[in-house]
């Protein structure tokens, strides 16, 4: 049986451990992870592997030369340019010949059956075959959904947690035939997961995903190798050492778990607690104390080391300190009594004067990183959310130059971020937009590539992100910008000097423009004196009088609400259904554009009159017509779209409230101990004919539920609509009764 290992990536997201060595040759138990992947291959009756190189090659011929020692013959590809993962492949066509040949990656570990997925492969007659894993947090995965006899049918890339509809991950291991490689195009930048599979998919190829029980985890990160290294420990994946008996000296405290190389270097007395690895190259210095960390460097005289990693040739001086999460990277000299702060790393080569406190990456971008939200990213200042973190960000939203628009606040953090942007060239316009909405729209009519909006709550910091037209970051997008962050070195220097751009005046133009837009003239309205709602009907003509109907804005601006002629009052999922019925009424739409988290009702009272309702992130069209109908978008303009339509048609809004099919709303948070995206799976398997998008969204005749993951929670979001409220209920507690029997029988 023959392999191909892909071994010709960076590793930036490992750094600094990966700055002088590719991501394979980064050390477990004293072997390179490509060693180990090697003996798993092994087993399994693999005898002739195929490694693709690119990122410092040499390092890795050197080590394995011709493969003999690790069992399995090598051949080596060097891409002299990136060709993805499939291209990378496609180059090994002479090498495959005419057999099945195993993809994988030199970078993992796992101890999966191979051989039974093979058999696997076979017996469904497979083109292709994927290896899936049930992994709790899937996140920086592509996600699978199977059908029918295993057949895939449904990809999504690294989502965010509202795109969650399954735990079942792509382990990057494939099995395929020659047929399927002929299928990728020669020396052409090829990828599996977005160009192959989904072509495969379309065509309803035999792509088939395989689910098996057993170990496998990406060494993505740091924090990804030290618990593969923990679960090795504890037995939980078996790997080989290069055991030798070793005798300690008289003085050393060990308590286990725990590797020690016969090639480290132990001075009496110290300490060594549980979940420790000493390498080859590590030594210990008298008084030393180290527990669930993985040394290759060096411990001065009473150095500490607790949840930490310190590369081959670095130096934690005498009572020096690095804390949990710490890297400290090779060749790094950390002075005497100096403190390596929880989560930061310091690059190669790097010194730090004696006495200091690290509390931020130094020649790298802090290592605790904002959570993706559905709007963008939020964290807590003065931790994730730092001036380092900012300026780090400016540097890769725009990484090709073009135009940013800043906005919101507080300063310093617009500030590093207009330093950043303008570190790669990018051209900086801060705006006074007053709310996310503004943002928005402001950055489309000054052709920025891209706007930021940042505000605060309580300790947080939320930053809402949007395209060139104004529209949220899809997830892939946002996950994109996520990877970014997490990889490479700070700026360290301003190629342009221009000086960043301010606008001023932004929410007037905003109310001048919805008024112009939208009109209302002679139509009597209220809103609250000096409120965004108030300005811009006194902009559109409308006749303010408290009697009238009373409309409010949502904090960010995307929403509103009001209380109508008869006192009752709107609520935001209302009022959007109530200004497309209007719209369906007055003639003037034939298709209508909604955000993929809008209520489902607006598309029940649109059906009645055959008018199409398109979802952003569901329907290819539907991006631009958004952008062009900012009324579902833009709270000020859904209000004066609204007003205008009511004073055009001489319609009421308690009228069109009357009007609608009654329709109401039950909202439930599910605790799901088995974890969220386990419960995505077990919903999108049970409900096979659900739709897939921003989550799961079922329907039966008395009307739909969605789900989706909690962005910080083991818990399912649910919200159901229905034309009675114990229907909706009803709908609600059968829901979350089949989550309640799936954990019981797990």
């Amino acid at each position: 049986m023959k392999a191909i290992l892909l071994c010709g990536g960076e590793g930036t997201r490992l750094r600094p451990l990966t700055c002088r060595t590719p991501k394979p040759m980064v050390r477990i138990f004293d072997r390179p992870i490509l060693w180990h992947v090697l003996q798993w291959l092994r087993t399994h009756g693999v005898t002739e592997a195929a490694v693709t190189l690119r990122y410092r090659p040499h390092v890795l011929r050197d080590y394995f030369g011709d493969g003999n020692e690790a069992g399995i013959a090598l051949t080596y590809f060097t891409e002299s340019n990136p060709l993805g993962t499939a291209g990378a492949v496609r180059a090994c066509r002479d090498f495959i010949g005419d057999e099945d040949v195993i993809i994988a990656s030199g970078d993992g570990i796992c101890d999966l059956d191979l051989s039974a997925a093979l058999q696997f492969h076979r017996d469904r007659k497979a083109e292709a075959t994927v290896l899936l894993y049930s992994h709790p947090e899937p996140l920086s995965y592509g996600i699978v959904r199977t059908g029918v006899r295993d057949r895939i049918i449904g990809f999504a890339e690294k989502p965010a947690w509202g795109e969650v509809f399954t735990d079942r991950v792509n382990t990057g291991i494939y099995i395929l035939s020659p047929s399927a490689v002929d299928r990728i195009p020669a020396n052409t930048p090829y990828d599996f997961s977005g160009d192959l599979f989904p072509a495969m998919v379309a065509e309803n190829a035999a792509l088939c995903g395989c689910t098996l029980p057993g170990y496998w985890r990406d060494l993505g990160d740091p924090a990804a190798y030290r618990a593969c290294i923990r679960d090795a420990l504890e037995g939980k994946v078996s790997l080989a050492r290069q055991i030798e008996r070793i005798e300690l000296p008289e003085g050393i405290s060990v308590t286990g778990p725990c590797y020690i190389s016969a090639k480290a270097s132990l001075t009496s007395p110290c300490t060594i607690g549980p979940y420790t690895v000493l390498q080859e190259g590590a030594s210990l210095g008298a008084g030393s104390r180290v527990t669930e960390s993985v040394i290759s460097g060096t411990l001065g005289i009473g150095a500490e080391a607790e949840g930490a990693i310190l590369d081959r040739g670095a130096l934690l001086g005498p009572s020096a300190r690095a804390e949990k999460d710490s890297v400290i990277g090779c060749g790094a000299n950390i002075g005497a009594a100096a403190e390596i702060a929880a989560g930061v790393c310091i690059y190669p080569e790097v010194t730090v004067e004696p006495g200091c406190r690290v509390a931020s990456s130094l020649s790298s971008g802090s290592r605790w990183l904002p959570r993706m939200t559905a709007a963008g990213f939020s964290g807590v200042l003065g931790y994730e959310m730092t001036p380092e973190l900012f300026l780090r960000l400016g540097s890769v939203l725009c990484p090709e130059g073009g135009r940013l628009l800043i906005a919101g606040g507080p300063e310093w953090a617009l500030s590093a971020l207009a330093a950043g942007a303008a570190s790669v060239g990018t051209e900086v316009y801060s705006a006074d937009c007053p709310y996310a909405a503004v943002t928005s729209m402001t950055a489309r009519l000054y052709g920025a590539a891209l706007s930021v909006h940042l505000s605060s709550s309580d300790d947080h910091l939320n930053l809402s992100l949007f395209d060139s037209e104004g529209l949220p970051l899809s997830g892939k997008e946002l996950h994109r910008i996520h990877s970014r962050l997490a990889a490479g070195p700070l700026p360290e220097a301003v190629r342009t000097g221009a000086p960043c751009l301010m606008l001023s005046g932004t929410a007037e133009l905003y109310y001048a423009l919805a008024a112009r837009a939208f009109p209302c003239r002679g139509l009597r309205a209220w809103a609250e004196e000096g409120s965004p709602a108030r300005q811009a009907l006194e902009l559109a003509g409308a006749e303010l009088d408290p009697a009238a109907p009373h409309f409010t804005l949502s904090s960010d601006g995307f929403s509103f609400s009001f209380r109508d002629e008869d006192g009752n009052d709107t609520d935001p999922a209302h009022a959007v259904t109530i200004l497309l019925s209007a719209l369906c009424l007055s003639g003037e739409r034939r298709r209508i554009a909604l955000l993929p988290d809008a209520p489902a009702a607006p598309e029940a009272v649109a059906a009645r009159r055959n008018i199409p309702v398109l979802r952003l992130g569901r329907d290819a069209d539907a991006a631009p017509l958004l952008a062009r109908s900012p009324e579902f978008f833009h709270g000020i303009h859904g209000i004066l779209c609204l007003c205008g339509l009511l004073s055009r048609h001489a319609l009421t809004l308690s009228a069109l409230r009357n009007s609608l099919p009654d329709f109401s709303a039950a909202e439930r948070d599910i605790p799901v101990p088995e974890g969220r995206a386990a419960a995505m799976r077990h919903l999108s398997e049970r409900f096979p004919d659900a739709e897939i998008r921003d989550g799961v969204h079922i329907r039966d005749a008395r009307g739909t539920a969605t789900l989706r993951p909690d962005a910080e929670r083991e818990a399912l979001h649910l919200h159901a609509e229905s034309t009675q409220a114990e229907f909706a209920d009803e709908i609600a507690a059968e829901i979350e009764r089949s989550l309640r029997a799936r954990q019981d029988d797990a």
